[in-house]
This record gives C-alpha cells, structure tokens and sequence, in this order.
C-alpha cells in the first residue's frame, strides 16, 4: 500500500537511508531536515506541513560529543523538537506517528535479551533523552485525536555513512588510515544492527495496522551481542590488516550495561527478520568508508 510519508531529520545517518528505502518501497516521501528548518522553531516547521499519512520522527542530538559538550542544547532539541513533530503530525492530518527511539532506554537489563515488558531506567544520557522523548508522545497522542504512535527502540546501528563517532566506523577508520586504534571498553556486548535492517523495521511499522490512541514501543536488534573486541577481530580477517589496540580508561561508559541484546518478537510478529548478518555488514561499512 502506496503512503505519504514525511521524515525529520532526513538527512542525518538513518534518514539518508530511509529515504531511499521508503522511496524503493513505492511510498511519496517528503523530508525534513536542517536546512529546511529548525526543529526547535515550530512556526517554521509548521510552515512545511502537507497532507500526509505518517510522520517518522527522526531528528535528534545524535553526536554523542554534542550533547557531552551542550546537555541542556540536547534536551532542548530532543524534547522541543518532540513537541514540535506531534504539533506537524497533527498540522498535517498524519494518522500514525513513528519515534526513532533507542535501546538505551533500558538501562542496565535485568537479563538480556530485553523485551519491550521490561522497565524503563536509562542510566545513560541517549537513554534518557529518549524516555523524555517517548513520555512526550504518549503525553500527546492522549490528547490528539485519532494518532497512533509506534516507538522504534533501535539498538546500535551502524552502516555506510554513520559518524567516526561511533564504534565500527570507528574501528574501519582506524584500520584504513592508521596502525593504532584507541578504545574504551573493549568487553561489553553490545547488539549491532545494520543500518538496512533498520530501516526495513521502519517499513514494516508504517504499514503495520494500528489502533487510534495506541502505543506501540518495537526493538529493533538482532537478538545477538558482540564486544568490540571481537569486532576488531573480525576486522582483522576481513582487512589482513592488524593494527595496534589501546585501550584508553578516560573513554569508558560507566553508566552503560556489560550486555545488551534486544528481544525482537514483537517486530517478528510483523514479518519482519534480520537480513545482514555482522560480518557481512562490516563488509558493507568497509567499501562504504573507503576513501
């Protein structure tokens, strides 16, 4: 079924690659990104509205050196900028609002893999920007009419085109330009999903049915975790290359769990499945980072 899609933050990692697939997928999609508007200002957002049937909402602080660097700019852009896109979803008659949310919204797990049942106790400021995130949409749709929303709880994706920020674009970086790699936490387990597999879950959310009024929170992982050792292991297969490992302590997470893994039954419900396997997504992110 052929939709009107209109996306936020549409030129960030997630958003150029949804465009696309949304686009493959036969959808009309329009985009909203930074240059169109500031998220935060919402006359000049309104005044982008048009009818459409689904909103995904993905703009946020994404770099984590940001919001280390301007906390309360973060909050400001995260909840706001929340407010804002429900106000838009309701300008222009969207009947299904989709949040980019986060994994991180767990906490520390009680047992992984996490299910969507289990509480909510972000330690970690991504998670709590995104629990102020999902409380603001709840907050709103009891009061709009007929807006369903889904909360899409991405665990760590990664793919061409993600920041150095992040651990594999990290890790590839360093193996094709240096001999020496610096790393915090090189143990804990972390549930990495390509960035295809994504947005694939975000395909099958909007054409999901819904119920007026409901929310739907859905994690997107893998079910599996992997330390970022073993990465830089895998890398070391894949490349022939293997460059020096150090392991810095001032770049630990603290607030962050040991192991995390996502329990993806509920978006399995919905026909969709895991196709990129990790190996085959460093693969991916190697060719799509060469210079």
């Amino acid at each position: 079924m052929k939709l009107r899609v209109l996306v936020t933050g549409a030129e960030g990692f997630i958003g150029r690659h949804l465009l696309k697939s949304l686009k493959t997928a036969g959808h009309e999609v329009y985009g909203i990104s930074r240059s169109d508007a500031d998220i935060t200002d919402l006359d000049s957002l309104l005044r982008l509205s048009r009818d459409t049937e689904v909103l995904v909402h993905l703009a946020f602080p994404a770099s984590p050196a940001f919001r280390r660097e301007q906390p309360l700019k973060a909050l400001q852009v995260a909840a706001a900028g929340t407010t804002n896109s429900i106000l838009l979803a309701q300008r222009c008659k969207a009947s299904h609002y989709v949040l980019a949310s986060s994994g991180k919204i767990y906490g520390k797990p009680n047992i992984p893999p996490v299910s969507e049942d289990h509480p909510l106790n972000p330690g970690a400021f991504l998670g709590r920007l995104k629990n102020i995130q999902e409380m603001i949409v709840q907050a709103a749709m009891n009061r709009a009419d007929n807006l369903s929303v889904t909360s899409l709880r991405l665990f760590n994706v990664y793919g061409p085109g993600c920041s150095e920020e992040f651990l594999i674009s990290k890790l590839i970086s360093g193996f094709q330009k240096s001999g020496r790699i610096t790393l915090g936490e090189l143990d804990h387990r972390r549930d990495w999903i390509h960035v295809r597999d994504a947005c694939n879950a975000f395909l099958f959310a909007i054409q999901a049915p819904s119920k007026q009024k409901s929310f739907q929170p859905l994690n997107v992982g893998t079910g599996s975790s992997t330390s970022a050792r073993e990465i830089f292991d895998m890398l070391c297969s894949i490349s022939g290359k293997h460059p020096e490992m150090i392991q810095d302590p001032s770049l630990l997470r603290r607030a962050e769990p040991e192991q995390e893994s996502a329990d993806c039954q509920r978006l399995v419900s919905l026909g969709w499945n895991v196709e990129m396997s990790l190996v085959d997504g460093l693969k991916d992110t190697w060719a799509g980072l060469l210079p």
